[in-house]
């Protein structure tokens, strides 16, 4: 069985990070203040981290990659 993974997306110094994590991580890490005081987002209010106000956003979720599954060449002539 899977476990769930959890996604932290933050920005520091106007870079944007992506952190993997396991459940049992992301709440050690919330308690021991690893990203210090933090604020969450609820939503994603634009694309640009550097607006989101230090604050952080967790997904829950996997990753997915897309399988190609057929791929058709056709071409008209008139």
């Amino acid at each position: 069985m899977n476990k769930a993974k959890y996604y932290v997306i933050h920005n520091g110094d106007g870079d944007t990070h992506v952190e993997e994590m396991s459940g049992e991580t992301l709440k050690k890490r919330l308690s021991e203040g690893y990203w210090g005081p933090v604020e969450f987002l609820g939503d994603i209010d634009g694309t640009d981290t550097n607006y989101w106000g230090g604050k952080l956003l967790i997904i829950k979720g996997n990753i997915l990659v897309p399988e190609v599954i057929q791929t058709v060449t056709e071409y008209k002539i008139d």
